[in-house]
């Protein structure tokens, strides 16, 4: 399927008030690869690590959840959930685009496939067609356990949530 370069921006992360979250854009890289025999499908991340994910011939989703620790809730069990969801535009959906991700890109804002000439992403002759990667990460943090002595942990700590839009491009 490839690797794309991904650019996050921003969309809503004025909601959390702990101060290790990432307020900037920030870029990073995935693999996204499939086992279509068994069903399987992958995204790995620019550090080596690979997680699960799911692609529906359009749209790759992958959840993933790990123990986070924050200065702000230092004395708490916290873990951070996370979803990454790109919907992958083949290069006759780019191009009905303009070469650029569409608002909405996870909500009807992709090219449908349709007998004009657009076609899904997926496997071609020369390679697996799909030039755009369109969509959101989204963070939640979440308390596991409050405090040693049995007291919830601040406030700050739990519900924070993020969220991010993704655009990128295939390498």
């Amino acid at each position: 399927m490839g690797l794309y370069a991904l650019q996050a921006t921003p969309a809503a992360v004025d909601e959390c008030q702990l101060e290790d979250v990432f307020e900037a854009d920030f870029s990073f890289e995935v693999t996204l690869s499939a086992n279509p025999d068994a069903g399987e499908t992958f995204m790995t991340m620019e550090e080596g690590y690979s997680r699960l994910a799911t692609w529906d011939g359009q749209v790759v989703r992958s959840p993933q959840s790990a123990r986070r620790y924050f200065e702000q809730c230092s004395e708490c069990v916290t873990r951070v959930v996370e979803d990454i969801d790109l919907a992958l535009l083949s290069a006759s959906q780019a191009a009905a685009v303009g070469n650029t991700c569409p608002p909405h890109p996870l909500d009807g804002g992709v090219p449908a496939p349709d007998d004009a000439g657009i076609s899904p992403p997926g496997a071609r002759e020369m390679g697996f067609d799909a030039l755009l990667a369109c969509g959101e990460l989204r963070t939640t943090v979440v308390v596991d356990q409050g405090l040693l002595d049995g007291g919830p942990c601040p406030a700050v700590c739990a519900g924070c949530r993020t969220r991010y839009e993704l655009r990128g491009e295939r390498r």
